[in-house]
């Protein structure tokens, strides 16, 4: 169970990676952001305004539905949400100034739940001191092979 959560949090980590890698290839010019840099910077703030925002009451809502509920469908709307994050255009009637920012702001909204679904999940399996060594594990993305 820990690795397959190490490796969904370690294809999280990726996503916040890859927009910078997206912003050298030209992001900027290709959805008419501006030039000077504040909406792809406003596009990063809103992703962790979502991600800081609804942790406590998604975890609320993780203990009243369980994490065999919540975890699938978490993952879910969260790889729907980085699909639609490469359906973002410019085209001559809008801007795709306004899909980046809502699909960075939802995008820290899934993603946000996520790392706190997997530190609770493994404090409900894991008891005692293991607890330290998994949670450290996750968060490093070290696998025990």
């Amino acid at each position: 169970m820990i690795n397959v959560h190490q490796l969904l949090y370690l294809l999280s980590f990726l996503d916040r990676a890859n927009v910078a890698n997206a912003r050298l290839e030209g992001l900027e010019k290709d959805l008419g952001l501006s030039a000077d840099g504040s909406d792809y910077l406003n596009g990063l703030t809103l992703f962790f305004v979502g991600y800081i925002s609804l942790e406590v009451a998604w975890n609320l809502i993780l203990k009243k539905l369980g994490p065999r509920i919540w975890l699938p469908l978490i993952g879910v709307v969260w790889g729907v949400v980085s699909t639609l994050q490469g359906c973002v255009v410019n085209n001559a009637h809008a801007s795709g100034r306004s899909g980046f920012l809502a699909v960075r702001f939802f995008l820290g909204l899934t993603e946000g739940e996520f790392r706190a679904a997997i530190l609770l999940c493994a404090d409900l399996l894991l008891m005692g001191s293991r607890y330290k060594v998994v949670c450290s594990r996750v968060l490093c993305s070290i696998c025990r092979w």
